[in-house]
């Protein structure tokens, strides 16, 4: 069972300077991978099949070329591709957007937020009586 990396690079030499595509690509189940790969204007079924530790299982192609084809040496070499993106991904560090009003807010002191929020609920009723079911003690009873 070669590597997908060695598979690629034994039969790179195939799909140089041709015009490939890669369409409709599915995975079901994990590792087996099936989709189109069209050259020019006729599209190939092909079929590669992969382990855990990327070791190439199978690889089936419609065409009447002598295998490996390049198609499907182009797909293998399109899903590890893809692969080394999402393991790239992975990798990154995401980091959490701050919301522009949150970091206005975080910056303003206490009593600047106060003055301003007084004055909007002495203009704005429904934000008023927001404010009220909110933060009124005892303002969730059935009384009230």
């Amino acid at each position: 069972m070669p590597n997908l990396l060695s598979f690629i690079s034994d039969h790179k030499h195939l799909i140089t300077n041709k015009k490939l595509k890669v369409r409709e690509l599915d995975e079901e189940p994990k590792g087996v991978f099936v989709a189109f790969v069209d050259e020019g204007n006729e599209s190939y079924d092909v079929h590669i099949s992969i382990d855990d530790k990327n070791e190439l299982l199978r690889q089936e192609c419609d065409c009447e070329n002598k295998k490996p084809c390049l198609h499907q040496v182009f797909l293998v070499e399109f899903i590890s591709n893809k692969n080394q993106i999402s393991e790239e991904k992975g990798k990154r560090k995401t980091t959490k957007k701050i919301l522009e009003h949150h970091a206005i807010l975080d910056k303003l002191d206490e009593c600047t937020v106060k003055d301003w929020l007084k004055s909007m609920m002495d203009s704005n009723k429904s934000l008023k009586y927001e404010f009220m079911l909110n933060f009124k003690e005892n303002s969730h009873t059935l009384e009230n």
